[in-house]
């Protein structure tokens, strides 16, 4: 799983993603100390910690992409509100949205 997707959300969701982040840090120095030494309990205690922490990586990721969905759908609205009554600055307003929606879809994949 690539760690990148750290730097490119905000939002509610990045507090999830820091949780996910440090647990699977914790599970992978864990792990690393149980190798090394042979402490059965330890890599396994890493290994707890490195699933948690990709789990919640994922419900962030799922909760990402779900609003930026919404903000898609509400940006159409938007836009063709815009369209239909000849306001140029809610049209605008509405395709913005909808872009936004877009990136944060295209960070939560």
């Amino acid at each position: 799983m690539g760690r990148s997707v750290f730097c490119s959300v905000a939002g509610d969701e990045y507090i999830l993603l820091q949780a996910g982040c440090r647990a699977w840090a914790q599970g992978q120095a864990e792990k690393l100390v149980g190798d090394v030494t042979g402490a059965n309990d330890w890599k396994a205690s890493g290994e707890k910690h490195i699933a948690e922490g990709n789990s919640e990586v994922k419900a962030a990721q799922a909760k990402g992409y779900a609003e930026g969905t919404k903000d898609r759908v509400h940006g159409k609205v938007q836009e063709l509100g815009g369209k239909i009554t000849g306001d140029n600055s809610k049209e605008a307003e509405g395709k913005a949205r909808n872009t936004a929606g877009d990136l944060k879809q295209d960070a939560n994949k």
